[in-house]
Parts: C-alpha cells; sequence; structure tokens
C-alpha cells in the first residue's frame, strides 16, 4: 500500500472514530442524501455531521470512488486566474478571479502565521469572498 492510500485509509478510519459510524453507514447516508454534486455532498457532511473540509471531501471522494481526475478531465468549466503575494514574512495572500463578476474583481484568501516557539505557529485563515447573491448563512 502506498504512503497515499496509507493516509487515506487513516483518515477515513478516524472519521469512523470521530461520527461514531461505520464507514459503510456513511457510505450509504452519502449515497442516499440525494444531492448529486461533490460539492453539495461535502458541505452536507460537514453541516450533517460536523465533519471538517477534509474529512468530508475525503468521504465523498470515498463514498463516490472519484479522485478528481474526472473532473481534471472534464470538458467546460471556469477559467480562473490566480495571484500570489507575501506582504510580511509572517503573512501569505492568495487572489483569485471571481467568475460571476467582471473582470478585475477577486476573492481572497490569506493566512496569518503568529511564530509561537522555533518549530510551533498560529496559523489564521480569513477569506474574502464577493457573492451578492447569497446570505452569510447560504455561504
Amino acid at each position: 500500500m502506498s504512503s497515499v492510500d496509507q493516509a487515506i485509509a487513516t483518515q477515513l478510519a478516524n472519521i469512523e472514530k470521530r461520527s461514531g459510524r461505520k464507514l459503510a453507514e456513511l457510505v450509504q447516508l452519502v449515497k442516499g442524501c440525494g444531492l448529486g454534486k461533490h460539492g453539495e455532498i461535502r458541505d452536507w457532511l460537514k453541516a450533517e455531521l460536523g465533519l471538517g473540509h477534509g474529512d468530508a471531501n475525503t468521504l465523498v471522494h470515498h463514498a463516490l470512488k472519484s479522485d478528481g481526475a474526472s473532473a481534471a478531465a472534464a470538458s467546460g468549466g471556469q477559467i480562473t486566474r490566480y495571484m500570489y503575494r507575501v506582504p510580511h514574512p509572517f503573512g501569505a495572500i492568495l487572489y483569485k478571479t471571481c467568475p460571476i463578476r467582471e473582470e478585475g474583481v477577486w476573492d481572497l484568501v490569506g493566512l496569518f502565521i503568529q511564530p509561537r516557539e522555533e518549530t510551533v505557529c498560529d496559523v489564521h485563515s480569513f477569506v474574502l469572498v464577493f457573492d451578492e447573491s447569497n446570505t452569510d448563512t447560504q455561504l
């Protein structure tokens, strides 16, 4: 088993422990939730089971037997541009174009890194998304 496969197996075992449900039961929940898109199912798992983003994402890939390759090979979609900036040694900002807004409008994803010890840091993240059609709760 490759190290990636082992990491996924460990993550799935941890999801079982945190959720208190067997993997087969979780797979049935995903398949029976009535949603079709990966992101919708992931968000549903986060809300319904309180899973973190990464755990929910991994569980959806496992349940749907996908690895992201089909999405990468899909035609159509949208073109998104990214710009990365480090304004100071302890911060990084990723700007990305917003596909539903006019040219020149960027969403922001940022990290502020606060060193505590030589090998320990606190990392604070923020996201600024322009969305005029959804409420804060829907986002």
